[in-house]
């Protein structure tokens, strides 16, 4: 069992890390989003800033390394076991596989600053880079599959990279109508996670959901509506590589399922023409609910699927 003091210090660790980060970064974004606008329409950015995601990133490094040295120091772990060395070899796959989804989320914020396409443009390359954009995370994704240990992998690669790429497209909608709303789920998700790996003595794996949920607890202050700073694309594809990546650590597709219930929730009433395509969180606005209301709705189901999660594979 992992000490409740070395569970502390990987939640708290990151969380500090990260907000105090944001003191000096949100300052920085600010004035270079107005150093590199191209349009006078998108002025409204220069108030909330994106690239929040970048918090996300330093925060759980952070916490992970810290972490993870305690952890070999003072857990008397068999650093020699076959199970303590495909769990590490599989925790830094993950690590990897998150930041490097960050960094192309890194890069895709700070090209759209640099660019502005035209509205009558926007609408006919949209559909074409989003099927190129979901074929490239598949891809990223079947690397990834094939990285893991053989232990992990219970299903096909392909079908673990299908859906590790259908995660990831689902986690990209919430974040798009209310600030604060990805990030919330997210944290929950990560701390029900812990609580999941701790029982299935996933040590390792415990310490990553740790600090990813610290560090969303430290950002939960800037990215929270009004947002001082949004997640920007960086931080909707961290989660969207890292929550699932967890998911499939736990070898039980039940936990997927119903983690990934939430964002599913969320995209169908755009399946439907009565809804006029419109996602829950927009037909909750056009309702009346204020950002926090919506915020609690999604992320209340988020942790009442997370409970089912844990009832049933505990």
């Amino acid at each position: 069992m992992m000490p409740v003091w070395l569970q502390v210090i990987a939640v708290f660790c990151p969380a500090l890390t990260s907000f105090f980060m944001g003191i000096a970064l949100i300052p920085f974004l600010k004035n270079y989003f107005k150093l590199n606008l191209k349009s006078a329409a998108d002025s409204e950015s220069c108030v909330y800033p994106t690239m929040c995601g970048v918090l996300l990133l330093f925060g759980t490094i952070t916490g992970l390394v810290l972490s993870f040295a305690l952890y070999q120091q003072f857990s008397g772990a068999d650093r020699t076991g076959i199970t303590f060395q495909m769990e590490s070899r599989a925790v830094c796959t993950v690590l990897g596989y998150s930041l490097l989804m960050g960094f192309v989320g890194l890069f895709q914020d700070n090209f759209k600053i640099r660019v502005v396409i035209h509205k009558n443009q926007r609408k006919l390359i949209d559909p074409v880079r989003k099927l190129w954009k979901f074929l490239a995370v598949f891809l990223i994704n079947m690397v990834f599959v094939r990285m893991l240990p053989a232990e992990i992998r219970n299903f096909p690669d392909v079908v673990n990279a299908l859906l590790l790429a259908g995660f990831w497209q689902f986690m990209q909608f919430p974040e798009q109508e209310t600030d604060g709303v990805s990030i919330t789920m997210g944290m929950i998700q990560f701390l029900c996670l812990s609580m999941l790996f701790l029982a299935q003595k996933q040590n390792l794996c415990a310490i990553f959901s740790f600090s990813a949920a610290g560090a969303s607890m430290g950002c939960l202050f800037w990215n929270l509506h009004p947002a001082k700073c949004r997640l920007g694309q960086v931080g909707t594809f961290w989660f969207g590589a890292a929550v699932p990546a967890l998911c499939l650590m736990t070898q039980k597709m039940t936990v997927f399922c119903l983690y990934l219930a939430v964002y599913v929730l969320n995209f169908l009433p755009a399946l439907f023409r009565k809804f006029q395509k419109q996602q829950f969180m927009i037909l909750l606005q056009r309702a009346g609910c204020k950002p926090g209301q919506r915020i609690a709705i999604l992320s209340g189901f988020a942790l009442f699927c997370c409970a089912l999660a844990i009832i049933t594979q505990i």
